[in-house]
């Protein structure tokens, strides 16, 4: 018997689990509703496979499925970012989940993602992703900030027409940018 959370928090795939089918595996759609119900068929079904697809983000301190969970086999997170972040094989945590959330626009380009894996392939840290994710945006050949800052610079010093800054203001982060700048560079203010 196999027990088996489906952790989806932003609900992406709410659409689609009803048309999921598993041979000998019973799928449970979690709500608020159907908690106690879900826990009686855990603790009733001893030889069953289940898949508890879970879109409530509850808090372990009221969750009814709290033991469940920590005896479960596994406990997938399942939605577009955990996915984002397997494909780059980044080790999936808090704050390495906030960030790559905050590029949303980044992530909806596969040419993107492919060329962050060629030039990053093991990110470790938010800020590697964030200077992994400038270096795309900025045509840079490395994740390095000089590379990064060089292409920016020789490129057009008004920013209007610079392109590299567009990219980073339409898929990145012109904060990052800059906090880039003013570190490396020194204090430079925006026009």
């Amino acid at each position: 018997r196999h027990v088996v959370f489906w952790n989806d928090p932003e609900k992406e795939f709410m659409d689609t689990i009803n048309e999921l089918t598993l041979d000998g595996v019973t799928i449970v759609q979690l709500t608020d509703k159907n908690f106690f119900r879900t826990k009686q068929l855990i603790n009733d079904d001893s030889t069953g496979n289940l898949l508890i697809y879970d879109t409530t983000n509850t808090d372990l301190h009221n969750d009814w499925l709290a033991d469940a969970r920590l005896y479960a086999d596994e406990i997938l997170h399942f939605d577009f970012y955990s996915i984002i972040m397997s494909k780059l094989g980044i080790i999936e945590s808090r704050s390495m989940r906030e960030t790559i959330k905050g590029y949303e626009k980044f992530w909806k380009n596969e040419k993107r993602i492919d060329e962050l894996h060629k030039i990053a392939p093991n990110i470790q840290s938010t800020t590697e992703l964030h200077i992994a994710i400038l270096a795309v945006l900025c045509g840079a050949k490395k994740p390095e900030i000089p590379e990064i800052l060089f292409n920016i610079f020789t490129n057009n010093l008004n920013k209007d027409e610079n392109k590299y800054i567009k990219n980073v203001e339409t898929f990145g982060s012109l904060e990052i940018l800059w906090k880039v700048i003013n570190k490396y560079v020194g204090d430079c203010h925006q026009n």
